[in-house]
């Protein structure tokens, strides 16, 4: 199976034709959030979700909100799949999402504490995610290290991450200053970096391997 993986796309679309002609045929498009402008309302969010679908000519889109999405793409659910705190079927893998992020010093719309977003990832244990979208990344690895140096992904992902055997592959964001690839334990973690800046993943899911490549497309 392959996956394109895009996030922070922040509302900036001018690099999303490019990426679709770069990329070619993928069964999926799995978005980790910062979809839509800083706007408080869903119509830039909503707007970029059918762009997406438009472009990729795809209904196989499974997204979570960002940090920067308006409180309500919690639940919106009328375009793609929105997998914030919830699993959904891709082909023969179970894939499931948290949106938002840890605290920032931002005060940005969708921001939870690490008790919180332990109990979002709890609830998806029964169901067993060979996939996981997280807008966050999870905490000190190579892709949650900010300029300063600190890193700032959340504590309880990696704990789940960790104590969850079933995930092959967590796609995160948040950071745009540490896209890359990386593991912890038998899970590949892949930051694709900011879609705003022409950056994405493509992924290569064969049964028992996870091929991961970053690219950049022009605008």
């Amino acid at each position: 199976m392959r996956l394109l993986a895009l996030t922070d796309i922040h509302g900036h679309t001018s690099y999303l034709n490019n990426i679709a002609e770069q990329v070619g045929k993928v069964d999926a498009v799995i978005v980790a959030g910062d979809i839509g402008s800083y706007d408080l309302n869903l119509n830039n969010f909503e707007k970029i979700l059918m762009l997406l679908i438009d472009i990729f000519g795809t209904k196989e889109l499974f997204y979570v909100p960002g940090n920067c999405d308006p409180p309500a793409a919690l639940s919106y659910s009328k375009l793609g799949t929105n997998i914030h705190g919830r699993v959904a079927q891709l082909h023969e893998y179970v894939i499931g999402g948290i949106g938002g992020s840890t605290y920032t010093p931002f005060h940005t719309p969708l921001e939870f504490s690490e008790e919180e977003i332990q109990r979002l990832l709890s609830a998806l244990l029964p169901y067993k995610p060979q996939l996981l979208i997280s807008h966050v990344p999870p905490y000190a690895t190579r892709l949650d290290r900010v300029r300063s140096g600190l890193h700032v992904g959340s504590r309880a992902l990696r704990e789940f991450l960790e104590r969850c055997k079933t995930v092959l592959l967590c796609i995160c964001g948040h950071v745009h200053e540490s896209p890359g690839i990386d593991t912890l334990g038998s899970v590949t973690l892949v930051n694709p970096g900011p879609a705003a800046h022409g950056r994405y993943a493509l992924i290569e899911l064969t049964p028992g391997q996870v091929l991961v490549k970053l690219a950049h497309a022009s605008s």
